[in-house]
């Protein structure tokens, strides 16, 4: 695989992961006390054929999506897949232990803070 077509399947990832854990509602209970956070919700594999295509457009989309541990969405090639909850085992989530090795997928995380903020800080490492 040609070195810029992987780079471009990265970079599609990390604005997908940055959506999911900047935008979704749905809201984990985890108390601030100096720890990372170790609970998520997880989906996937998919298979893209198209990476602009809004995997989600069955429940509402990608930007009105509210998952549930449990709840399954049927992808356009029939095949169901469940949002799983997913913990980490440290400070590090291991996505390949979450999702296996597979090139997209989603997670999902929402804040819930008595202080109002704009941009919360993500870091991803290969």
């Amino acid at each position: 695989m040609p070195k810029f077509y992987t780079l471009s399947y990265f970079r599609l990832f990390i604005y997908l992961f940055l959506f999911f854990v900047v935008f979704s509602i749905f809201a984990q209970n985890h108390p601030v006390d100096g720890n990372y956070i170790r609970a998520w919700l997880v989906l996937g594999p998919f298979f893209p054929n198209d990476l602009a295509y809004d995997f989600l457009t069955g429940v509402g989309g990608e930007a009105k999506i509210e998952p549930k541990e449990g709840d399954t969405i049927t992808t356009v090639e029939g095949t169901i897949l469940t949002w799983k909850r997913y913990k980490a085992k440290g400070n590090i989530v291991d996505l390949v232990d979450a999702v296996g090795r597979q090139l997209l997928f989603s997670i999902d995380l929402n804040f819930q803070s008595d202080l109002e903020r704009d941009i919360i800080p993500v870091e991803l490492r290969r």
